[in-house]
């Protein structure tokens, strides 16, 4: 009966960790993209 607690809490760790870690590359992906919308607009911010 522990195991199998202990299993299931590990399993919902990972979880919790592998969906901050989507947020993360998510919210990184975003700001890239951003980056390179604002050098399209702006191209002052290459120099």
């Amino acid at each position: 009966k522990g195991e199998r607690y202990a299993a299931t809490r590990q399993s919902g760790l990972n979880m919790k960790y592998r969906v901050i870690r989507a947020l993360m590359t998510a919210r990184f992906d975003f700001q890239k993209l951003e980056i390179s919308q604002e050098i399209e607009t702006n191209p002052i911010f290459l120099i």
